[in-house]
């Protein structure tokens, strides 16, 4: 991969699209995360909510996805969903492929989603981070996020997302 100036980020929409996040989340998350959480952990995680169907219902219940692209190959996805509060908006997903990583794409990418949030009327922008991914927390800690909490949510099958919840301030920050 070359440096971030060709890439492109555009809002994902239908079923090919559904399927490219599908298949980059089946190639990064047993990588990234199968050491954090463990394969099995992994397996239902991905089972649960990147099908088809459950990619869809996100996208209904309104989460906009965005594709980082390449010479039309996709190389990470992104999601920003309704927050739980007025003026608030979830990053709900930001992930690159592996050959993707420590060339800017990321920062590109999460600069985008913060424009759009702004561009959608948020004021404050949240995410969940496991408390043990420390490559990604310092990320969006270099970003401007700040940890506001920790929280543990049972998740089905005797699992735990054990995450912190990070927030940015969007009206304080001029881009």
């Amino acid at each position: 991969m070359t440096a971030d100036a060709d890439i492109s980020i555009r809002r994902a929409q239908g079923p090919a699209d559904r399927a490219a996040i599908r298949e980059l989340a089946h190639r990064i998350w047993p990588a990234h995360y199968a050491p954090i959480i463990g394969r099995a952990q992994v397996d239902y995680m991905l089972a649960h909510g990147y099908t088809p169907t459950a990619l869809a219902a996100a996208e209904e219940a309104g989460t906009v996805f965005y594709l980082a692209e390449q010479a039309g190959q996709a190389l990470g996805y992104a999601a920003l969903a309704p927050g739980p509060e007025p003026a608030t908006m979830l990053l709900d997903k930001l992930y690159l492929d592996a050959s993707a990583r420590g060339q800017g794409i990321g920062r590109r990418l999460l600069a985008y989603l913060i424009d759009a949030a702004r561009a959608a009327g948020a004021r404050r922008l949240t995410l969940r981070v496991n408390r043990h991914n420390t490559a990604s927390i310092a990320f969006y800690q270099r970003a401007g996020f700040v940890v506001v909490a920790e929280h543990a949510k049972a998740i089905g099958h005797g699992y735990v997302m054990d995450d912190y919840l990070m927030a940015m301030d969007l009206s304080a920050r001029n881009r």
